[in-house]
C-alpha cells in the first residue's frame, strides 16, 4: 500500500510522521535530483496535504542539520513553508519537539 493511501485508511495511518524527506540526505547538492523540481515539489505537497487531511502529526528533526549531515531539516525549508501558509488561517498550533542531544 502507497503511503498516501495508508493515511486515508484510518486503520493504517501513523500518530506521527517523522522523516518525511529523509532521502535528500542522499542528495546533498541535488547530486541526484533537483529538489525545487516542479515533480519533487508537487509529489511532496500532495502527501503534506493528504498528511494534513489525515490528522497526523508531523515531526520536524533536526538531528541531520546539527550532526551536520544534511543543510537543512526533515522536513525541509520549502514544506515548512507549505505547511505555514496551509495552517496559517486557522486556529491550529505549531509544537516544536527538538531533538536532544544524549
Amino acid at each position: 500500500m502507497h503511503f498516501v493511501d495508508a493515511l486515508a485508511d484510518e486503520q493504517a495511518c501513523p500518530d506521527v510522521v517523522a522523516h518525511l524527506d529523509r532521502i535528500k540526505k542522499l542528495n546533498r547538492g541535488n547530486l541526484y535530483w533537483n529538489e525545487g523540481a516542479a515533480w519533487y515539489r508537487n509529489q511532496l505537497g500532495i502527501t503534506l496535504e493528504t498528511i494534513a487531511q489525515a490528522g497526523c502529526i508531523m515531526e520536524v528533526n533536526t538531528k541531520g542539520y546539527y550532526l551536520g549531515e544534511t543543510d537543512e531539516t526533515y522536513p525541509g525549508s520549502w514544506a515548512l513553508q507549505w505547511l505555514q501558509i496551509r495552517f496559517a488561517s486557522n486556529a491550529q498550533g505549531w509544537v516544536f519537539v527538538h531533538d536532544l542531544k544524549a
